[in-house]
Order: C-alpha cells, then structure tokens, then sequence
C-alpha cells in the first residue's frame, strides 16, 4: 500500500512528466485512436457514416496490392536496416581509432552537420 508519501512522489512525478506527456497524448495517441475508430466505417465525407466494422480490413487483406506492399516494405526493412546498423558501427569504429588522417575524415563526416 502506498502511504503519503509515496502519493506525493507520484504527484511531483506526474506534474514533471505533464508538459510532454500532455502534447503526445493530444497529438499522438489521440489521432491514432480515432483513426482505428474511422477505419472500421464506410464514410465519404459527403453522406453519413455507416459502420461496417472490421469489413473494410477483411477487403484490406483480400487486396493483392496491400500484399505486394506488404512483402516490399518487409524486403526494404530486411535488406536496408542490417546495412545501416554495420555500417554506422563501422563508420563510428572508425572515427574512434588513431588513424593517419582522421581529423580529415572526421571534418568531412561532421560537416554537413555543422554547417546546417
């Protein structure tokens, strides 16, 4: 059980978290959960909305070219992200060793970054 004091913890907790917590649910989770609540209604925004439920997903997998979709992001993501990870660890190994040159490769890795 919590006491008093455990109480106040979680109220200084709750009021530190609130500035950034308040914006993601209002722009975050807000609009994520109304548009699972759109997606199950046949609605074309000039006649009222009618609620079909999970129909337009069961239309949604039927689909051929969502599957196409599916299968090419699935491909990219497998394909892409094991390049970027060994490559970013390669890249940040080598600006961790003493190598001849390196503050010239450091200048011309960092910067686009410092001159945006």
């Amino acid at each position: 059980m919590v006491g008093h004091r455990g109480r106040r913890q979680w109220a200084v907790v709750a009021l530190f978290l609130a500035p950034s917590l308040i914006p993601l649910l209002l722009f975050t989770v807000g609009p994520m959960v109304a548009s699972v609540g759109l997606s199950t209604l046949r609605w074309n925004l000039l006649k009222p909305p009618v609620l079909v439920g999970l129909d337009n997903y069961t239309k949604l997998l039927g689909d051929a070219a969502f599957r196409d979709a599916v299968v090419h992001t699935v491909q990219y993501v497998a394909g892409y992200l094991p390049i970027v990870l060994v490559g970013g660890l390669l890249i940040a190994l080598a600006l961790n060793q003493r190598l001849r040159g390196l503050a010239l490769f450091r200048t011309a890795y960092f910067l686009p970054v410092v001159t945006s």
